[in-house]
């Protein structure tokens, strides 16, 4: 039995150290997502359709700053249902 799963950790390390630098789903059985990240402005820092990419914690080649930042994730699994999450991340450097 296939089973769809997507699930986001609560807080990453972009600080190039190999672990947690990146912020991403982990996924099972996910053809697809729309994944937006933003700062507690409502400005748009990271968007990507590719479930296995993830935010590196830059803004226009600039590290963002430490603190909580928003995100919404709706992903279309490969039998076609659909999962949405939103919630907050945080940034630790």
């Amino acid at each position: 039995e296939c089973v769809n799963r997507l699930i986001l950790p609560t807080a990453f390390t972009p600080n190039e150290d190999g672990l947690n630098d990146f912020f991403r789903p982990k996924v099972e059985n996910v053809e697809s997502v729309d994944f937006q990240i933003y700062n507690r402005w409502g400005l748009l820092l990271f968007e990507t359709k590719d479930p296995y990419q993830g935010w590196d914690g830059y803004y226009e080649l600039e590290p963002v700053d430490v603190g909580v930042y928003i995100y919404y994730l709706i992903a279309t699994f490969n039998d076609g249902t659909t999962e949405s999450l939103q919630g907050n991340v945080t940034l630790i450097r």
